[in-house]
């Protein structure tokens, strides 16, 4: 089935994915040089505030630049979380922690379009949509709340003895 709805969906989708690899390739050239944790929860903010904006619905054009933005804002992300991941992480514990995330991440994935999808029967696209944008920006803000993530900038074993309560 085609049709100006799926062209439209398949020009977000892909106009996200330009973003992403744009926002990862950026950081990859320029992100050692600031505080991981910084980028980290800009970037949460930069792929978050846009979708406030995309809730309200606005013409196709500028639905997709709002999404090339999320894009370059969502693309540091997994970088970042996989780099912590492989920082903090004893080796021992690797096949676990990360079979066990991974697992985790894939059994949500049919589950966000599900529950959008009741989402918009029952309260419209926009109200649906403005629901995730709002949760997905207070998502992004309580992060700034998170006294642990000060430790992403830590040299890991410092962090490793701080998450233990051993002190730095």
């Amino acid at each position: 089935m085609t049709g100006p709805q799926h062209k439209a969906l398949g020009a977000l989708i892909s106009a996200h994915a330009a973003g992403s690899i744009v926002g990862a390739a950026l950081y990859a050239a320029v992100g050692p040089r600031f505080s991981r944790r910084w980028v980290y929860l800009t970037a949460w903010l930069v792929a978050a505030v846009p979708q406030l904006a995309l809730a309200q619905l606005p013409p196709l054009p500028f639905m997709i630049g709002l999404a090339v933005l999320m894009g370059l804002g969502s693309g540091p992300l997994n970088p970042i979380i996989y780099t912590v991941m492989q920082e903090r992480v004893p080796l021992e514990m690797r096949a676990r922690v990360f079979g066990m995330t991974r697992a985790l991440a894939w059994m949500a994935m049919p589950l966000g379009p599900m529950i959008g999808g009741y989402a918009a029967e029952a309260t419209g696209l926009r109200g649906a949509y403005t629901v995730i944008a709002v949760t997905y920006l207070l998502v992004a803000l309580a992060q700034f709340l998170v006294r642990e993530m000060k430790a992403m900038d830590l040299p890991p074993d410092s962090a490793l003895r701080a998450a233990r309560g051993w002190g730095t």
